[in-house]
């Protein structure tokens, strides 16, 4: 009969010889702010630099499937019955990633005369990004649809990234 205590070091043999790098990219991480970003630029050419919401930078030692989640609160800084139409996205690497991308979302702000809309919006998006061994930088990016949109203040930002090493479903 074994002894407990030479069945419990064998165990922990066992696990040190585990090949750990097969979890090297099995983590999460995030930004959040309070500081407000202004929506100045507008995005109607898909060569239109975006203005940074927020940013995380990583790097990865292994092949990774990563989740990205980012919102904001938008304010509402249309005057009188004027529609402005805000969009927002989640960009790796790029802070001018064009337009009508897959995590791309439309905000329509008004200021209608007769109801008390709204003073702050949420936003969110989502996005899965496979990327290779490397150091990246994921941007939740926003700005103005057109040039005729009046400027907003983003209040508040979270972005959170869980990358996962080859583990898509």
């Amino acid at each position: 009969m074994i002894p407990k205590a030479t069945q419990l070091s064998a165990l922990v043999t066992i696990l040190a010889l585990f090949p750990i790098a097969s979890f090297a990219d099995t983590r999460a991480g995030g930004e959040e702010t309070i500081t407000n970003v202004t929506l100045d630029n507008a995005c109607d050419e898909s060569t239109d630099v975006w203005e940074i919401l927020d940013a995380e930078a990583l790097t990865t030692t292994t092949h990774s499937n990563c989740i990205v989640t980012a919102c904001s609160d938008v304010a509402n800084s249309s005057v009188a019955t004027t529609d402005n139409d805000y969009i927002f996205t989640i960009s790796l690497n790029d802070t001018s990633p064009g337009l009508n991308t897959p995590a791309e979302r439309s905000l329509e702000l008004s200021d209608n005369s007769t109801i008390n809309d709204p003073s702050v919006w949420p936003v969110c998006s989502t996005r899965f990004i496979s990327i290779d061994p490397g150091t990246y930088t994921i941007y939740w990016l926003g700005c103005r649809a057109s040039a005729s949109d009046v400027s907003t203040t983003v209040n508040d930002t979270s972005l959170t990234v869980g990358c996962f090493n080859n583990s898509e479903l």
